[in-house]
C-alpha cells in the first residue's frame, strides 16, 4: 500500500494543483460564481468515502422544517443511471426512482415529505427551477463544498478521523478531493471524531446511533432494544459497508454472515433471493441492511412477495445525529435564513 502511494503520489500532486487553479479561478472571479436571492446552504467533505452527509442533511432539513422553514435538497445524484435535472416531490406526480435519482435523494425523499428533492450535474439549472415554480426558504447543496459554481451563505464540512487527515495525501494516493488548507472555505466543520483539547470555536461534534429499525414501508416495527441478542443476515452496499457490521455487533446483535456490496451497487432481485438463500442456511428470519440499500430494494418487482414467502423480516435501522451545541446552531442557522 505505502508503495502503491508512493507511485500516485505525482498524479495526486498534479490533481491537487488542478484543483488549486480551479479554486483560485473562482476565488479572483475568473469562473462564474451563480448566486441567488434564497439562502444556501453546502454540506460537504474534503475526503471520499462515507462520512455521514445523508444523515446530516437529513437531520438539518428535519430541522429546518420543523422550524417552519419551506427546504429543496439539489444533489448530483450519485450511482444514477440518468443524466440531467430531475425532480421528485412527494405528491407522486414528478415522482422518479433510483435508476433516475439515485439511492441517496429517492432515501431523502421517503424520509423528508415536506421537502423538494432534485438532482442535477449543474446545481444552478436545479437552483433556477426550483426557485421559479415553488416557494422555498433554504436551499441545501447535498456533497456541495467542492461546487463552487453555486454561490452559498454557509459552508458545512463534516469530518470523519479529523487527526488521520495530515496522514492522507489528495486522490489517487490518498482520500483527500483537495488540499486540507481548502478547509478555511467552510465556516462550520462537523466533526464525528470526539472533542479535544485546542478544538475551534466553529467545530462542532456530532453523534450518529441507530434509532429504530424500519420495514419495506417504511415503518417502525422494532426498537433497538428490541433487536438486541437478535441473531441476523446483513449486507451494505456503502462506502465503508463493514463500519454498519460494527454499528449492529455494537447493538449487541449477532451477524450470522455479512455481504459487502459496492458503493450505490445496483441491487438485482437475484441478489435478493442470494441473501434471502443465506437467511435460510443460517437459520435467520432477520435480514438486515442500511437505509440507502433498502430504497433500493423497495423498487424491485417480487423482492417483498420472496421475503414473504420465506418469512423473512427485511429490516434497516434508522441513523439519528444529534450535535453537541444543537441550539446555538440551529439559530444560526436560522439567521440566515
Amino acid at each position: 500500500m505505502i508503495i502503491l502511494r508512493i507511485l500516485l503520489f505525482p498524479f495526486s500532486l498534479i490533481y491537487g494543483l488542478v484543483l488549486q487553479v480551479r479554486n483560485l479561478f473562482y476565488d479572483w472571479g475568473v469562473f462564474k460564481v451563480t448566486h441567488f436571492n434564497k439562502t444556501v446552504i453546502s454540506i460537504g467533505n474534503i475526503t471520499a468515502g462515507g462520512t455521514g452527509k445523508t444523515p446530516f442533511t437529513i437531520y438539518l432539513a428535519e430541522k429546518l422544517i420543523k422550524r417552519g422553514k419551506k427546504v429543496a435538497i439539489i444533489s448530483r445524484g450519485y450511482g444514477r443511471k440518468s443524466k440531467g435535472f430531475h425532480l421528485y416531490r412527494n405528491d407522486c406526480l414528478l415522482c422518479a426512482g433510483t435508476d433516475v435519482l439515485g439511492d441517496e435523494p429517492v432515501l431523502m425523499a421517503r424520509r423528508l415529505p415536506g421537502a423538494i428533492i432534485a438532482v442535477s450535474e449543474k446545481r444552478s439549472v436545479a437552483i433556477n427551477y426550483i426557485l421559479k415554480n415553488f416557494d422555498v426558504d433554504v436551499v441545501l447543496l447535498d456533497d456541495g463544498f467542492q461546487h463552487r459554481a453555486v454561490g452559498r451563505e454557509l459552508d458545512i464540512v463534516l469530518l470523519k478521523d479529523e487527526q488521520k487527515l495530515k496522514n492522507k495525501f489528495v486522490l489517487p494516493s490518498g482520500l483527500l478531493r483537495e488540499f486540507k488548507f481548502n478547509l478555511k472555505r467552510a465556516r462550520i466543520l462537523i466533526c464525528a471524531d470526539q472533542p479535544t483539547k485546542g478544538s475551534k470555536n466553529n467545530k462542532i461534534f456530532s453523534k450518529t446511533v441507530l434509532d429504530g429499525f424500519y420495514d419495506l414501508y417504511f415503518k417502525e416495527v422494532a426498537s433497538t432494544e428490541e433487536m438486541r441478542g437478535q441473531k441476523c443476515v446483513a449486507f451494505a452496499g456503502i462506502a465503508q459497508p463493514l463500519k454498519f457490521k460494527d454499528s449492529l455487533e455494537n447493538l449487541q446483535i449477532e451477524v450470522l454472515e455479512f455481504v459487502s456490496f459496492k458503493d450505490h451497487h445496483s441491487f438485482q432481485i437475484k441478489d435478493v433471493e442470494n441473501l434471502i438463500g443465506l437467511c435460510r442456511q443460517k437459520e435467520s428470519q432477520f435480514l438486515l441492511c442500511t437505509e440507502k440499500d433498502l430504497v433500493k430494494i423497495v423498487e424491485l418487482k417480487h423482492a417483498n412477495k420472496l421475503l414473504k414467502e420465506h418469512k423473512i423480516k427485511l429490516l434497516s435501522p434508522r441513523l439519528k445525529v444529534s450535535l453537541n451545541n444543537e441550539q446555538n446552531f440551529l439559530e444560526n442557522i436560522e439567521d440566515l435564513s
